[in-house]
């Protein structure tokens, strides 16, 4: 193997780890590598460590980077930017690798035609497995996150991917960074049983991950970003997690809240109780230049096979303009509590609404309107239609084949007659008594 293997460590304020880190990565057995290390912007005395100990570095290429603070997601993006390795490793600054882990971990990404190859992890001071290295299964990594953030990447497809900077300073960025190049490029993902990544367990890391509410709001923003590529299997996640929860008793204890906006002000006009499916009048009274009506249709995250307003008195069903869901043609998918849905409003002085909606059923799994069904349709239609688009494509490119064929045939025909001796002399004579006239 003679893949050149990218391993970018990204750090902020970890000189009592970073020597541990750097030395692991110099003393593998694997050798053609190149080393980035990105300096989020410490404040202690890890750039000046990093810049002495990569003197010590074996590699043809190993280079600091310095930025001003700007988080674990932006400077992994940076990284992306800088490599020039066939695989990629991103390694926190407080972990370490095994001895054996780049050529163990490549040796499977060759040999399986990997693009993600990933490990057990192993807390770096007790020895004991934190997360195993488990079998791949697409259902299960909805379900839960088994790929670790210093997993092997094949480069090529990753593509112009990044990690996503809503998720900056919001934990989960690996797991969706994997899970989007798995569920979105069908990125090949294999475990690796022969080596490991040392773990540093750290108390601010283990009081994040028991504050749940922060845990599942993030989890519910990545889930809902690949639902539609596989929607049975993130249904099932998504039951799993929050059947306990009863969502759908949450929901009926919320409201739906109609304001007015202007500017920066908001002014509450109406609030209704959340039903499965309903339709209600609001009037406007007191609008000005520039309004936005706003609905919020509860606090908490929700799914919505549509939610459609209206002028009554010219039955114009008015469009959108801002939101926080996701539309999926009239569907919204609320990934973040306190969902909201903006519309612009022309009217001055008064206006009279048609508000409706239809709440998805995550609930009875053998209904028609069950959640997953109509998403799977919908993407069933998607398809349907591209694959036409597609059929209707290699028709008309035939079609222009074939007269590109007769334009050459012609063309040819046009050229031997022209230069032919009949043509020529006749051409001839008739310009010579033009000339002459």
């Amino acid at each position: 193997m003679d893949n050149l293997v990218s391993v970018v460590v990204t750090c902020f304020n970890h000189e009592n780890f970073i020597e541990d880190c750097l030395k692991s990565v110099f003393n593998q057995t694997y050798s053609n590598i190149e080393l980035i290390v990105i300096d989020d912007g410490s404040t202690d005395n890890s750039g000046k460590m990093i810049q002495g100990l990569l003197n010590e570095s074996p590699f043809q290429r190993s280079e600091y980077i310095y930025q001003e603070n700007a988080g674990l997601v932006n400077a992994r993006n940076k990284g992306l930017s800088l490599i020039s390795g066939d695989f990629v490793i991103f390694l926190d600054s407080d972990d370490a690798l095994d001895l054996f882990y780049v050529e163990e971990t490549l040796k499977i990404a060759v040999s399986a035609d990997a693009d993600i190859v990933y490990t057990k992890m192993i807390n770096l001071e007790t020895q004991e497995i934190v997360l195993e290295a488990k079998d791949f299964s697409l259902g299960q990594l909805y379900y839960e996150n088994f790929i670790h953030a210093a997993s092997l990447i094949r480069v090529a497809k990753i593509g112009n991917t990044k990690y996503d900077t809503f998720l900056n300073y919001k934990k989960l960025e690996d797991y969706d960074f994997f899970l989007t190049l798995i569920a979105e490029k069908g990125a090949k993902a294999v475990p690796c049983f022969t080596t490991h990544l040392s773990y540093r367990v750290l108390e601010n890391s283990m009081s994040d991950r028991e504050n749940m509410s922060k845990h599942y709001d993030t989890y519910s923003y990545i889930l809902s970003k690949n639902f539609a590529y596989h929607p049975k299997e993130a249904e099932s996640a998504l039951n799993k997690h929050f059947h306990s929860l009863d969502i759908n008793h949450s929901i009926r204890q919320e409201k739906m809240i109609i304001s007015i906006v202007i500017g920066e002000a908001e002014t509450f006009i109406q609030e209704k109780p959340i039903r499965f499916k309903d339709t209600f009048e609001v009037t406007l009274k007191n609008l000005q230049s520039g309004s936005i009506v706003r609905v919020r249709p509860s606090n908490i995250p929700s799914f919505y096979q549509y939610i459609k307003v209206t002028n009554r008195d010219t039955m114009e069903v008015i469009s959108p303009i801002l939101s926080n869901g996701t539309i999926i043609d009239n569907s919204f998918v609320f990934k973040d509590f306190y969902p909201f849905i903006d519309y612009p409003i022309n009217e001055i002085d008064a206006l009279d609404l048609v508000i409706e909606y239809q709440r998805f059923n995550i609930s009875d799994i053998t209904a028609s309107d069950y959640i997953a069904k109509i998403l799977a349709e919908n993407s069933l239609v998607k398809d349907g239609i591209i694959r036409e688009n597609e059929v209707r494509n290699n028709d008309l490119s035939n079609q222009l084949q074939i007269s590109q064929q007769k334009l050459y045939s012609l063309q040819e025909e046009y050229n031997s007659i022209i230069t032919s001796r009949r043509w020529t002399i006749p051409t001839k004579i008739i310009n010579f008594f033009r000339r002459t006239k």
